[in-house]
């Protein structure tokens, strides 16, 4: 009667092994096929499904998402692993993102769910084209590329110049997009240097140096005299500046040295603009002088002309001669 029982028992568990149910091998040849779930991290595009499957087994494997772009082998039979692709990184750094993968028998008798679980990303920002921009000195605007899974803010450090010259335009912003940098004219003959500093809502930083050029600094022709008597004669030259200058005239001694406007004699003109013409007098008789054009820029930096030599003339009668009329 036992015997009976246990025969009766035994028929059970092989009818009911080809369902959704056991994961070990029944006897008599009947398909079993058994599958785990699978995690990979955010920064991971593929991943392993370990199938357990009887030799008789033929099964498909499919996938409820569009991310999961690839499953190879999508079929097969028995046990073995099938290599999951996915089309990228997980986009969201807060969220993870989940799929179904279904692996059915061909007879559909057994159907097994699996849930493909892909974790957060790693915050990240990235800065298209160059590692570092840099302007002319004239006021102009640069279209910048950003890519990134996060929401980012962007934060100007001015290291020389003045503390407006650059502005960004949006100063945030989410995930990939674009920021504008605006700089004003540059008439200064400094440098001018910034840092962008671009944070995420992580704390994760990533800089750009930000450079502009300095205005072409003024240049000054040799001056031209005219005119010259033994204590008068006219002077002309001519100068371009990028920087705007607020004063310009001549300066001259009879030394040949490095010219000073502060020391040497000097004449300014009466406006700052090109070109200029002055009119030296009371210079004496006789004697050679060295003539530099000057101009003053706005920040208060002299520029100097190359010498033009000037020699007066002789004045007759000399003042300490005496005249007699015939």
């Amino acid at each position: 009667m036992k015997k009976i029982l246990y025969f009766f028992v035994s028929l059970l568990l092989v009818a009911c092994s080809g369902g959704d149910g056991g994961g070990n091998s029944p006897v008599g040849g009947n398909e079993f096929l058994n599958v785990s779930n699978v995690d990979v991290t955010g920064d991971k595009t593929t991943a392993t499904l370990s199938i357990q499957a009887s030799p008789n087994c033929d099964w498909t494997v499919d996938a409820d998402q569009e991310w999961v772009s690839n499953i190879a082998p999508a079929s097969g039979r028995g046990s073995r692993d099938v290599t999951i692709t996915l089309s990228g990184v997980n986009p969201s750094t807060s969220t993870p993102r989940r799929a179904t993968l279904t692996v059915r028998n061909s007879s559909g008798s057994i159907t097994r769910y699996v849930t493909l679980t892909q974790g957060t990303s790693a915050e990240y920002i990235e800065i298209g084209g160059d590692a570092s921009v840099t302007f002319g000195n004239k006021a102009d605007t640069r279209t910048v590329p950003i890519r990134s899974n996060t929401q980012w803010s962007v934060t100007v450090v001015v290291i020389t110049g003045s503390s407006d010259w650059l502005q960004v335009s949006p100063p945030q912003g989410s995930e990939d997009g674009t920021v504008v940098l605006i700089t004003k004219d540059n008439n200064t003959n400094v440098e001018q240097k910034a840092k962008l500093i671009f944070t995420g809502i992580r704390g994760i930083t990533k800089e750009l140096m930000v450079t502009q050029s300095v205005a072409s600094v003024p240049t000054l022709t040799r001056p031209q005299v005219s005119d010259v008597t033994g204590s008068e004669a006219n002077v002309f030259f001519t100068f371009d500046s990028a920087i705007p200058v607020t004063s310009c005239g001549v300066c001259y001694n009879t030394v040949q040295k490095a010219p000073d406007v502060k020391e040497d004699a000097s004449i300014a003109a009466t406006t700052a603009t090109s070109p200029v013409e002055v009119k030296i007098t009371a210079l004496n008789s006789n004697t050679t002088y060295y003539v530099y054009g000057y101009v003053i820029a706005s920040d208060g930096t002299t520029y100097y002309s190359e010498a033009a030599m000037l020699k007066t003339g002789s004045r007759w009668p000399n003042e300490d001669d005496i005249v007699t009329p015939n």
